[in-house]
């Protein structure tokens, strides 16, 4: 019979830095459940239309993902009446995380790698008659 004990590798902690606004933050990457978790939320983040649902989302974000003094300073700028951070730079944040920690974009593509236009004529070898 097969040996069916596992032992799960210890978790390397990885932290990816972002900028807001001149301020360096730290994000954590999760592991690869909590990933899929995130996955399913940045989904859900952008069809939710509400900022209730919005908010419960970013909730567990925050706690899963971020440093604690980066969670508490994203928190009170939140929070923040006079800060002009919200809710849609925090999407825009977590959407991006999300990219980099699987190297997959989230949304659609930019504008940027538009397809080459065609002139209407396909390029083709052509032979030459001998006259």
């Amino acid at each position: 019979m097969a040996d069916l004990d596992f032992t799960s590798p210890e978790r390397v902690i990885e932290h990816t830095p972002f900028v807001l606004d001149g301020e360096k933050l730290l994000a954590v990457k999760p592991k690869g459940g909590q990933l899929l978790a995130l996955a399913k939320d940045v989904r859900a983040l952008q069809a939710a239309h509400d900022e209730l649902g919005q908010a419960e989302i970013i909730d567990r974000f925050m706690e899963m993902c971020m440093e604690p003094d980066s969670a508490a300073r994203l928190t009170s700028r939140l929070t923040d009446p006079e800060d002009d951070f919200d809710l849609d730079t925090l999407t825009l944040i977590i959407e991006r995380l999300q990219e980099v920690w699987t190297a997959r974009p989230t949304g659609p593509s930019s504008g940027s790698s538009q397809r080459r236009r065609t002139t209407g004529r396909a390029s083709t070898a052509r032979v030459r008659s001998s006259a």
